[in-house]
């Protein structure tokens, strides 16, 4: 997509279809264009799919169909294994914090 000035948009997306697991789309045939010193604004309903929507051109999420392109992110954004080996990490992560917590609790009652 090239505007009148013929400049290059800094992000871009097309026909952009995202979702997370097996669910609805959050955000379906999203197209638009943004270059460098444009002003812009996501409106929508919460629900909306404004948080997916930078999600994505981020590289958090992956998209499910379409074209996005952004300094941060492709349209190869994390494949799904990626995805899946940082959902394992943060599991891990939240049951180690979890783990440490409950072991404090113990000590402060021990000493109690």
């Amino acid at each position: 997509m090239r505007g009148m000035s013929g400049a290059r948009p800094r992000v871009e997306c097309r026909d952009l279809t995202a979702g997370y697991g097996g669910g609805p789309p959050a955000l379906e045939d999203v197209t638009f264009a943004a270059r460098s010193g444009d002003r812009v604004a996501i409106l929508g309903p919460n629900g909306g799919g404004k948080t997916s929507l930078f999600r994505v051109l981020a590289g958090e999420l992956g998209p499910a169909a379409g074209h996005t392109r952004s300094p941060r992110a492709t349209s190869a954004a994390r494949s799904a294994e990626a995805r899946a080996a940082g959902d394992r990490c943060a599991k891990a992560r939240h049951a180690a914090r979890t783990r440490r917590s409950r072991a404090r609790s113990n000590n402060r009652r021990a000493a109690a």
